[in-house]
């Protein structure tokens, strides 16, 4: 059943409080076959929200309403995270590992090295592999995801089925980049011996510049990749060894569904109707 705006607008401004505006996502939540619309309320004068309604075409209860505000907290939590957080992360520009890692082969590939540095250079080439392998799956996760968003916003509505597919896209997201960032962290001072050494090796000088060996050491990658890993194991303790790929995945996993259940909590006191 499609509703149009104005409807949708007529029944969100019954629990509208004066001196507010009200706003209708524009996807429903559509569960037995009937669609419910999320309705927040704001200030006339600003962002700040001050209350939540659930409206729909059919009759139903507060416990459906309840149902619904959850599916749709989880709906637009995901959905923002995945759209920000994945695009950005595909956007991003490889194209300095790609160049070291053509670097690191040549020499590799000529074994002119002794078996001190070939460790440092052999590890350094395969974080830079690995890496660019894991940026195409992500590109390939962010393809899948945008296929995912805009199926739903063309339909006008998602479902339970779909809210499951998008809380799994965010572990999944996380555990790319940790696989790329953790590596890279943890041996980055095998990028200052490759700094050091390049003189020594100026025959392979023309396959990349020397600005990016030097955006490769220690000195200047550090604080951005802790930063970065930092940020992306905020809600989760990691040991000092690596955890399996299931762990991982099942702590950002579980960290999401807390968080989100905490909004939710949060979310119900402000629920206006029914």
């Amino acid at each position: 059943m499609e509703v149009n705006k104005e409807k949708l607008l007529k029944w969100a401004k019954k629990n509208k409080k004066m001196f507010e505006n009200e706003n209708v996502n524009g996807q429903a939540y559509k569960t037995n076959n009937i669609l419910f619309y999320y309705v927040f309320y704001t200030k006339k004068w600003g962002s700040e929200q001050k209350g939540f309604s659930i409206i729909s075409p059919n009759k139903f209860n507060k416990d459906e309403a309840i149902n619904a505000l959850n599916a749709h907290t989880y709906y637009a939590l995901t959905a923002n995270n995945i759209e920000d957080y994945g695009s950005f992360r595909a956007g991003l520009n490889f194209q300095l590992h790609s160049k070291m890692k053509e670097y690191l082969k040549s020499i590799l590939d000529d074994g002119v090295l002794d078996n001190e540095k070939q460790i440092n250079y052999q590890r350094a080439y395969d974080i830079m592999d690995s890496m660019l392998k894991l940026q195409d799956e992500l590109i390939e996760l962010w393809e899948e995801s945008k296929q995912l968003l805009d199926c739903i916003k063309e339909n006008g509505y998602f479902t339970d089925e779909e809210i499951e597919r998008l809380k799994k896209l965010i572990p999944s997201f996380n555990l790319i980049q940790y696989k790329q960032l953790k590596p890279r962290y943890d041996f980055r001072k095998d990028f200052d011996v490759i700094y050091e050494n390049r003189n020594n090796l100026k025959k392979y000088g023309s396959l990349i510049q020397n600005r990016m060996l030097k955006e490769m050491r220690s000195e200047v990658s550090e604080v951005g990749l802790e930063r970065s890993l930092n940020e992306l194991t905020k809600n989760i303790v990691v040991g000092n060894d690596y955890d399996s790929d299931n762990a991982l995945y099942d702590k950002w996993y579980n960290a999401l569904i807390r968080d989100i259940d905490v909004r939710i909590e949060q979310d119900i006191k402000l629920l206006r109707y029914p």
